[in-house]
């Protein structure tokens, strides 16, 4: 059984105090920065992100894909999320494969296994979510009919659907639960823009996505170290590009009306997945930019990384 071990830091190394300098300011004195220990020596590093009210969408004419108008949207829960996505090492270590294309031949002077993980579907996500909260003596978030909620190894790669599964497109949250998950649609866009209202994080000038992103244009034609480029205002790694991410939300239209806390369309056909890629343009890595896929596509640019809630010491 893996240990439980969460460990809160105020204070934080030289490097990593400079990328969360506009995170801490804004941090009132509270935990700003978590270490899972997920065994085996392999930890996950988490931000804290406040609650607050933002824009999400943009009003642009997309040259494809469901628009994205602007509306507010507020939101209430207080959440960790994971510095950057998950990566090999870690989905090993809870998951016991690997299940990704790039697993040789790194960048030069790139560690292996902290490349994200890629090559899962969006069922694959929600398992891990569920086996590390398990293995964490935490309560699972999802759900699935047939499934055990305290067997950590009903959740094991293996058990997972390679192919469509009703019971399994017909999971529920518990979004009370102390447990890891993958973040909502809204989560994710609100900790990606990290206060700002531009096209990307650090602006509206792609000149400047080789320092934040990795891209079609600058990765080499496969995925990369995580956490090599700069971080967004909230310390936050590869939000734009490298892999796409999978998050909660079925893909369906917008609403027009301000919205506390949503959660997405209650069924359809595709979930949600943001972010950019290494082999996608700039423009697929913009914060309100979204695509979706079946729950049980994979490929070798999607990936996902964790939330869980803000828990005090």
């Amino acid at each position: 059984m893996m240990k439980n071990k969460w460990t809160f830091r105020r204070t934080i190394g030289a490097a990593t105090a400079i990328a969360l300098t506009a995170f801490v300011l804004a941090g009132c004195g509270r935990e700003r920065y978590a270490t899972v220990d997920i065994g085996d020596g392999v930890t996950m590093g988490m931000v804290r992100i406040a609650p607050d009210t933002f824009t999400m969408g943009q009003d642009h004419d997309w040259p494809f894909g469901l628009p994205t108008p602007g509306r507010q949207v507020r939101l209430t829960r207080g959440f960790f999320m994971s510095v950057h996505p998950v990566t090999q090492d870690q989905f090993y270590a809870v998951m016991g494969t690997n299940p990704s294309h790039f697993t040789d031949n790194p960048a030069p002077g790139e560690v292996q296994g902290r490349r994200p993980v890629e090559g899962v579907n969006w069922y694959h996500a929600i398992a891990f979510a569920n086996r590390l909260s398990i293995l964490q003596g935490l309560e699972p978030v999802y759900s699935i009919a047939g499934m055990s909620n305290t067997d950590a190894d009903a959740w094991l790669f293996g058990n997972v659907p390679t192919g469509r599964n009703a019971a399994w497109d017909a999971v529920t949250a518990n979004w009370n639960a102390n447990g890891f998950r993958l973040p909502t649609e809204a989560e994710w866009e609100f900790a990606a823009r990290a206060g700002t209202t531009t096209e990307w994080s650090f602006g509206s000038d792609a000149a400047y996505i080789d320092d934040y992103a990795w891209i079609n244009w600058n990765a080499d034609g496969m995925t990369r170290e995580v956490g090599q480029l700069r971080p967004n205002a909230w310390g936050l790694y590869d939000m734009h590009g490298n892999v796409f991410e999978w998050v909660w939300d079925w893909y369906g239209p917008y609403p027009d009306n301000a919205q506390t806390n949503p959660v997405g369309a209650v069924a359809g056909d595709s979930r949600v997945f943001r972010g950019g890629c290494w082999n996608h343009t700039p423009w697929s890595a913009q914060s309100a930019v979204r695509f979706g896929d079946p729950p049980d596509f994979r490929f070798r640019s999607r990936g996902f990384r964790v939330v869980r809630p803000f828990v005090a010491r």
